[in-house]
């Protein structure tokens, strides 16, 4: 074989491997993917946010699920919910989680609630006159936040289900639902 050849294939192979992707796989994690009630991911923050189910932890008497979150390096927990987390989003740059709870660790919370400067605070109030209520789902269009569940009244609102966030807001300010 003449030595331009050997060179020439010599040099696509090496451009042939260049190309070719190194081996990757799956691995676990640690969490019990039969007891996750949420698998969310907040590209603004650089989170993936998983909400379990299942077996609560008890603190000072207080049954709580937690929401976890990865960072790229590790998992931590992000916050302690009286009950399961079934959304989240981020509109105005915040996070928003809804589902069916009453309490955040210690705080109130009425099946909505955001995370800012590293506390959750309640944002509204849905509720049910048979039972407790429950957020499904939590949808941004037309930079309008909207909620979406098993609820009749959003802040005292009679709205059967379906609630969108009206008026000058920010995270930290009240305003109606409609």
């Amino acid at each position: 074989m003449p030595a331009k050849n050997i060179l020439r294939a010599a040099v696509s192979a090496l451009v042939l491997a260049a190309a070719t992707p190194a081996f990757s796989q799956w691995e676990g994690t640690d969490i019990n993917p039969t007891s996750l009630s949420l698998v969310y991911t907040d590209s603004l923050h650089d989170w993936l946010l998983v909400a379990v189910q299942g077996q609560p932890m008890t603190i000072n008497d207080s049954a709580y699920l937690p929401m976890l979150r990865y960072n790229g390096l590790a998992w931590d927990t992000l916050g302690l919910f009286g009950h399961s987390v079934r959304t989240a989003v981020v509109y105005h740059d915040t996070l928003f989680v809804g589902g069916v709870f009453d309490y955040v660790r210690n705080s109130t919370a009425s099946n909505i609630a955001y995370y800012a400067n590293g506390a959750w605070h309640p944002y509204g109030t849905f509720t049910n006159q048979v039972d407790h209520g429950l957020v499904q789902r939590l949808r941004v269009v037309d930079d309008t936040l909207y909620a979406v569940g098993q609820f009749e009244y959003a802040d005292g609102q009679f709205c059967q289900g379906l609630a969108k966030r009206v008026g000058a807001d920010d995270a930290g300010a009240k305003s109606t639902l409609a």
